[in-house]
């Protein structure tokens, strides 16, 4: 073990994240304590193998870990024998590994895909700003930066719209809403003006891209007037509840909002809903459009949809509203095999 006065240490092992947390949890302290054969004097004359120990001890600061990925690239160029990868499984190492091992010309997208931000700005720093701008915006037949977007990876996400100034087109804007980050909707919404004369204007092509979105991802969307509902007929603006995560909520907002007229096809809203097992859904409906829903209910289809989701709250809905479980759905039963609902839950339902 070695000690040395903070105010001696070689930037990068000042500004570990080690380091930095030791001062602040014990500022009385004057010397750092290290082990010597972990301790990096020089950061250009140690090993790749060096760097990347240290790191996964300490902790580089984000710049030093670009630094280490720009060196293992130096290294490389700068050597005449096989250059040998240290197989190190750390989030540095990682990076280092992707380095060597996909094309020049995949690298970006693959930055993209695995949130791989010290390794971007790695290859900023090799090959240029422009480098990496093209890769993102010109380079490939769609959109490279819709990469970061599917995967949710909000870090690459902001570092992308801070450097590289992505094209946010709206397959970006429908991909960051079919994800449901709302963290990376608020950062690629703002941009989208730039690209739309007008905005007021924009539909989203399919009620499709909706599906499955959050109350809290509607919500901003509508609060903000990104969301225009009155382009939706009301059938389209059920149905977007009916698929969304909470269902409930954003349902009691567009019947807050809008209302049903003569023409609104409400037995096809209620058979969409019951077959995407939101039977609660179908009730909610029906009342407020005062329509019957037993009519839905007597479906054979329905009754099985019910046994094959295993969902045995809806299969007891179905009961409880007069569905006849005879011998035929007994035997569906038994040929589903469906571990929730066994035989004799349906004989219990039958005894009823």
């Amino acid at each position: 073990m070695i000690e040395i006065l903070y105010e001696l240490l070689p930037e990068h092992v000042a500004t570990c994240n080690h380091c930095v947390n030791t001062r602040n949890l014990y500022p009385e302290e004057t010397h750092f304590n290290i082990l010597e054969e972990q301790y990096i004097e020089n950061f250009d004359t140690a090993t790749l193998q060096q760097l990347l120990e240290f790191d996964f001890m300490f902790g580089f600061s984000p710049v030093y870990q670009v630094k280490t990925i720009v060196r293992a690239y130096q290294l490389w160029t700068n050597s005449v024998e096989p250059f040998i990868v240290p197989k190190f499984e750390s989030w540095i190492g990682l990076q280092i590994k992707m380095l060597f091992e996909c094309k020049k010309s995949n690298i970006v997208s693959n930055c993209l895909k695995m949130n791989y931000c010290e390794l971007l700005l790695a290859i900023e720093e090799l090959f240029g700003i422009n480098t990496v701008i093209y890769a993102i915006r010109e380079k490939h037949i769609f959109n490279t930066f819709y990469y970061a977007i599917a995967n949710a990876h909000e870090e690459i996400t902001q570092l992308v719209i801070d450097r590289y100034n992505p094209l946010i087109d709206s397959s970006i804007i429908e991909s960051a809403i079919r994800v449901g980050n709302l963290n990376i909707i608020k950062l690629v919404m703002p941009l989208y003006p730039k690209y739309v004369d007008n905005l007021a204007d924009f539909k989203f092509n399919s009620v499709d891209i909706l599906r499955h979105i959050s109350w809290p991802v509607f919500m901003y969307l509508v609060e903000n007037q990104y969301l225009n509902l009155q382009k939706y007929i009301f059938e389209e603006l059920v149905l977007i509840a009916i698929y969304s995560v909470d269902e409930i909520q954003i349902l009691d907002y567009i019947f807050g909002k809008f209302s049903p007229n003569v023409n609104t096809d409400i037995d096809t809203i209620v058979r969409t809903a019951l077959f995407q097992s939101k039977y609660q859904m179908a009730e909610y409906i029906c009342n407020h459009c005062n329509h019957s829903i037993s009519t839905h209910l007597r479906k054979v289809a329905l009754v099985h949809k019910a046994i094959q989701s295993g969902n045995r709250d809806f299969v007891i809905f179905l009961a409880r509203n007069g569905v006849i479980f005879d011998d035929q759905v007994l035997d569906y039963v038994i040929e589903t095999n469906n571990v929730n609902i066994s035989p004799a839950f349906i004989m219990s339902l039958i005894a009823k």
